[in-house]
């Protein structure tokens, strides 16, 4: 598969051109500027374009080096890969610039790193962050009023981590590479008795720490690698270069954090995707489990949003109880299932925790 025909697999149809990304960089008319980041804002990829070129001072010429490798001059599929060494080359910058001794002219160490990457860096991406199941990208996402919004659940668990008392001891388990897929328990939900894990925070939201429960834990992924053409082939005649498509284990710390962060930033679809893929190698991981239910209540998934929220009741640690709770019973309200909405506010006030007053005034 060449680039031209990964574009047309789930590029959008309005990218971002060379001469956008060139225009934002000499305008000084605000309207220009403000055209041009309404277009980035189609999607998390063209934002970090647009903030992978300001490391270049948007400089474009950096592409040509490619142009002969990956795209033939009809093609139009080089405005993903702008995107894609955009956002590549910022790293590459960042990692030359910390660990360089010598000071160096801007210019000439700009251009060492551009030839740097083009010759021989390998550029990977998640696969998530070029391709959205259709299934997924067929939801719509709900009025911002109508939102659970990441800013403000921020704001509550600051409120909850304020008055939460941890028990005496928290639960010690048995580290394995794996948990067993839950199952449904003969007990009512919301009258089990589980444990409450070990809690890290990333950006701003909480999670179960799982480095605490499973030993060196993986998220198996794809990536996409695309390589810089050696030295020795410029100039000369060869194959376009194939874009690869690799299976690999990613640290789970690195994985979630880097998923957290997406849905903080309000990218509920792409964020979906991420938290299914954990959910794939861990059916009971409460962390994805519970975020990939806010992406749906989020999409307007009103129903897999509960069932998402109960893969939290129904898992091994208690962490997410109080908000899971809270959620489905919204969630039920949201599909005018008012009776169930009601069991689920009733026993949220008959638990008196932090949703109490806000489930005493649904009841009205």
């Amino acid at each position: 598969m060449n680039l031209n025909r990964l574009y047309k697999m789930f590029g959008s149809k309005s990218r971002l051109s060379r001469e956008d990304i060139t225009n934002y960089g000499s305008t000084s008319d605000e309207s220009v500027k403000h055209s041009i980041e309404m277009q980035s804002s189609s999607g998390s990829f063209e934002s970090d374009a647009i903030e992978g070129w300001d490391q270049l001072s948007y400089d474009t010429t950096a592409m040509k080096n490619l142009d002969g490798k990956f795209l033939s001059t009809s093609y139009t599929g080089y405005y993903i890969l702008g995107g894609l060494v955009a956002v590549g080359i910022t790293a590459v910058l960042l990692l030359n610039n910390s660990g360089t001794e010598e000071k160096k002219e801007p210019q000439q160490a700009k251009k060492e790193t551009i030839t740097t990457l083009m010759e021989d860096q390998e550029i990977t991406y998640d696969e998530s962050d070029l391709i959205i199941p259709e299934k997924i990208e067929q939801m719509t996402v709900a009025p911002e009023s109508k939102q659970v919004k990441p800013s403000k659940m921020v704001e509550v668990f600051q409120e909850m981590k304020s008055t939460y008392v941890p028990p005496a001891e928290e639960i010690e388990v048995e580290m394995l590479p794996y948990l067993n897929l839950y199952q449904e328990p003969t007990t009512p939900v919301m009258e089990r008795v589980h444990n409450h894990a070990k809690e890290i925070y990333l950006h701003d939201l909480k999670l179960v720490d799982y480095s605490n429960y499973r030993y060196k834990p993986t998220v198996k992924a794809k990536r996409l690698v695309l390589t810089g053409l050696s030295a020795d082939m410029e100039g000369k005649e060869s194959e376009p270069a194939e874009p690869i498509w690799k299976d690999v284990d990613i640290a789970y710390s690195s994985y979630i954090d880097k998923s957290i962060g997406v849905f903080s930033k309000g990218s509920y679809k792409r964020a979906l995707t991420r938290f299914e893929t954990v959910i794939e190698t861990y059916h009971d991981d409460v962390n994805a489990n519970f975020y990939a239910g806010m992406c749906l209540y989020n999409l307007r998934e009103y129903q897999k949003s509960i069932d998402a929220f109960k893969n939290c009741i129904y898992g091994p640690f208690s962490n997410f109880d109080e908000e899971s709770q809270w959620m489905i019973a919204l969630s039920y309200d949201k599909l005018g299932e008012r009776t169930q909405a009601r069991k689920y506010y009733t026993k949220i006030i008959e638990q008196g925790g932090f949703y109490k007053k806000q489930a005493l005034a649904k009841m009205k």
